[in-house]
């Protein structure tokens, strides 16, 4: 298992992760930061999914 700590913020956090969810995550970053764009495609599409979704309770 990976143990992560956290310095950067003011409560410390401690977290324990499986190794292949830990690969996912980092596979995940490298991706973000070679392709920035994925990150706005990808808040675009949240923020229209949710908007679709509020869209239709309202109706």
């Amino acid at each position: 298992m990976a143990l992560l700590y956290s310095h950067h913020s003011s409560i410390s956090t401690l977290v324990y992760l499986q190794p292949s969810l830990f690969s996912l995550i980092i596979m995940a970053l490298s991706i973000r930061l070679q392709n920035p764009i994925y990150i706005c495609i990808g808040t675009i599409a949240l923020l229209q999914e949710r908007w679709l979704s509020s869209k239709c309770t309202d109706s």
